[in-house]
């Protein structure tokens, strides 16, 4: 079942944002007294939406403790200096740990003195090495939110929707000293609408996510060994930010890197040199709404704008605002087969 404050995030309207997940009050968070011997678990992750769910059913979930919480302090973003993980731990009473080098001797040690009997890898910047990877006794699981092996590495989802795939999905593996690689352990896979944000998809996403991390934590303490993954290579993935739409060629194209990026990373045209934030795309004409006409004649219409950013900086000269496209992503080409194990439906098929 899946907590209270989970079930609330997942249904906000417009899908899931940074926002809420920067704000959490830990004492809405339920974290029951559980008995001695259930099994230990330690978290890697930060304080973004997606990692934050995953905590909270720990936190909420009456089969296991969480031992421990880790964080990345590398690069000092945002999001890196946030301290609802630390608050979440400070609350609860849970050992903490935010490192900028996440393979340090001192952070194994410590990791190692919290008998962890597995450990929750969900979104992390840095790779594991294999001392730090071998103190749970049942080993580390990274959740992604892609259809392993497609779209590995950064923002998935992003990419999901500007390539137009029409399915997209969760992983969950054994972690490797390698991102995004070692044994599937499940997935679930859900289609993708034609008006789905980031953040639309996301709660989808996660809906399925929530409801699978029991049993898979189950399968892994029971030493499911999952399936290997296809061999193959995948490119680096160029920084998203808020991308300029008068760049696109098309509507179509427009389109999608608008629904990619929203919410949190809306894209943005210049109109008597302000420059405007688009929250809502049509492709329908409306009254009095501001347009853009593209190379090919096609027209996109946006019914909702703002001066102020709508990521995690919310001001009109964010850093993450880009003045070119991103590069379109290549998936990676993919040698063998896999079976993929999950405990729902699932299927590997994209789109041709």
């Amino acid at each position: 079942m899946i907590s209270p404050l989970s079930r609330e995030l997942l249904d906000a309207g417009g899908g899931i944002s940074f926002q809420p997940s920067l704000t959490l009050d830990p004492a809405r968070m339920e974290c029951p007294a559980k008995p001695e011997d259930v099994p230990q678990v330690v978290f890697a992750g930060f304080a973004s939406p997606f990692s934050v769910l995953i905590l909270l059913e720990l936190l909420a979930s009456a089969q296991f403790s969480v031992a421990g919480i880790l964080t990345s302090h590398r690069g000092g973003s945002i999001i890196a200096n946030n301290r609802t993980l630390a608050g979440i731990a400070e609350h609860f009473h849970i050992p903490f740990i935010g490192a900028a080098n996440i393979n340090a001797p001192d952070v194994a040690a410590a990791v190692h003195g919290w008998n962890p009997d597995l450990g929750i890898i969900a979104s992390f910047d840095q790779i594991f090495h294999a001392q730090l990877l071998s103190i749970p006794v049942h080993g580390w699981i990274n959740v992604h939110p892609s259809l392993l092996p497609w779209y590995r590495g950064a923002e998935p989802l992003f990419w999901t929707l500007a390539n137009g795939e029409r399915t997209a999905g969760i992983s969950f593996h054994r972690a490797v000293e390698r991102f995004d690689e070692g044994a599937l352990l499940a997935q679930n896979m859900v289609p993708v609408e034609q008006d789905d944000t980031a953040g639309r998809l996301l709660a989808r996403l996660m809906e399925g996510a929530l409801t699978l991390l029991p049993s898979v934590l189950d399968y892994a303490m029971h030493g499911g060994k999952g399936t290997l993954q296809p061999n193959g290579s995948y490119p680096a993935a160029p920084p998203i930010g808020h991308f300029p739409l008068r760049a696109c060629e098309s509507a179509q194209q427009a389109r999608r890197i608008a629904l990619a990026g929203l919410p949190d990373f809306a894209p943005w045209i210049e109109l008597n040199g302000t420059r405007l934030f688009i929250r809502a795309v049509s492709d329908a004409p409306l009254l009095n709404t501001i347009s853009l006409t593209f190379p090919d004649g096609s027209q996109l219409w946006f019914p909702e704008l703002t001066e102020q950013c709508s990521c995690i900086h919310h001001r009109p000269d964010c850093p993450a605002i880009r003045d070119t496209l991103p590069t379109s992503r290549a998936l990676p080409p993919i040698v063998g087969s896999s079976e993929h194990i999950s405990t729902a439906e699932h299927s590997a098929a994209r789109n041709p």
